[in-house]
Parts: C-alpha cells; sequence; structure tokens
C-alpha cells in the first residue's frame, strides 16, 4: 500500500459517487464542460453499453468466442447488471438466442431496462440482497478485521459498516 502522507492531495474522492464527484471537481477547475450531466436514461445507456463493449474486447473473453463462452459472458454482464441494480432480478436472462454479440446483448439489456422499469427503492434493495448473498460466506472475523483495517475509509466516506 502507498503511503498517502507522500502525496499532495487537493481532492478525495469515492468511486460509488464518482460521477457525482467528478463533477464537482471538474466545476472547482473550471472543465464542467468536459463531463455533462446525463439523465438517467442516458447514464444507463452508457453504463450499459460501455461495460458490454469492453467486456467483448478483453482479450481474456476475445479468445473465448466459441458460442458457450460467450453466451456465458453474456449471462455473466446479465448478472452483474441485476446485481448492480439497473436490471431487475424478474428479468430472465434470455437462454436461447441465436446472437450473443455485444451489439445483440446491448440492444436485448436496454429494451429489457425499458420494458421492466425499476425504482430507486428496488434497485437499492436487489442491489443489498446481492451484497449480503455475496459476503454470507466469509466469517465474521475476517470481516470484523476488514472493518477494522478500513476504520476510517469506511468513516470518511460514510459506508455501512452492517
Amino acid at each position: 500500500m502507498c503511503n498517502p502522507c507522500h502525496f499532495k492531495v487537493d481532492y478525495v474522492a469515492s468511486f460509488e459517487k464518482f460521477s457525482t464527484e467528478s463533477r464537482h471537481i471538474l466545476k472547482q477547475v473550471g472543465m464542467e464542460n468536459l463531463f455533462p450531466e446525463l439523465t438517467h436514461d442516458d447514464y444507463l445507456k452508457h453504463e450499459i453499453s460501455s461495460l458490454i463493449e469492453y467486456f467483448y474486447k478483453t482479450p481474456t473473453y476475445v479468445n473465448a468466442r466459441c458460442e458457450n463462452k460467450t453466451k456465458q459472458l453474456a449471462h455473466n454482464l446479465w448478472k452483474i447488471f441485476q446485481f448492480n441494480g439497473h436490471l431487475s432480478d424478474a428479468v430472465p436472462f434470455p437462454e436461447k438466442l441465436s446472437d450473443y454479440s455485444a451489439l445483440s446483448l446491448t440492444e436485448i439489456i436496454l429494451d429489457a431496462v425499458r420494458e421492466n422499469p425499476i425504482t430507486k427503492k428496488d434497485a437499492k434493495a436487489q442491489k443489498h440482497k446481492h451484497f449480503l448473498n455475496g459476503y454470507k460466506d466469509i466469517p465474521a472475523s475476517v470481516i470484523q478485521g476488514i472493518l477494522k483495517r478500513y476504520k476510517y475509509d469506511f468513516e470518511m466516506f460514510g459506508y455501512d459498516k452492517n
């Protein structure tokens, strides 16, 4: 780990609020036009298409272009969007598509998001459910060690310790 005392820091931002905080920082330095504010729909479209494009272009996944691997990648991305609260858990993954390309998957997910809107409250509850499920098998002693080590991060960024 690096020693933060060796760096002059003007701003500290959290990843969870990066969009909002980076917009604030850019405004402070007179460059807010570089990062225009997006509507929720535009943000979702950008987030979904960017992540799909990234994963489909990543060499690890490019080398796995056989049908089953591409379908598995599409399925994993579907789950990621559900985990992040962008896509309702009630929307099942389309198992019998003839095309699991990046473009096809992007269109299918964006259509599913539009046709099955999820409220902010439901998205937050869904994300929380997935979060708890992801950590359920980690021993309490490990969780306590993480909380102790990152105590100040939790305080500074207002992370929930529960």
